[in-house]
């Protein structure tokens, strides 16, 4: 009968410390999939704030090149003009 109690403690000890290091596997896979999962969102909001700067300086990048084909067209006017007056200027003299 002691031999029982001896075997059956051996049985019991033996058996939670497997369950123990299967159990901190367990959830060294479970923070290592936590952390991936984190990870992956952190990406995503990064990509999303990327893209949404990128829009924006697309966006300003346009309006830019609006502006500069106005004043493209400004100044071929005002070369325009500026030959013009100055064969009046000529035509005075």
């Amino acid at each position: 009968m002691d031999f029982t109690i001896i075997i059956t403690t051996a049985i019991s000890a033996f058996t939670a410390v497997a369950g123990f290091f299967v159990g901190k596997r367990k959830s060294d896979a479970e923070a290592t999939q936590t952390a991936f999962e984190s990870y992956n969102v952190a990406l995503k909001s990064l990509r999303g704030e990327i893209e949404a700067n990128g829009q924006r300086w697309n966006e300003i990048r346009l309006a830019l090149e609006a502006k500069i084909e106005s004043q493209e067209k400004r100044i071929s006017e005002l070369e325009k003009e500026n030959a013009e007056l100055k064969a009046r200027i000529k035509k005075i003299r």
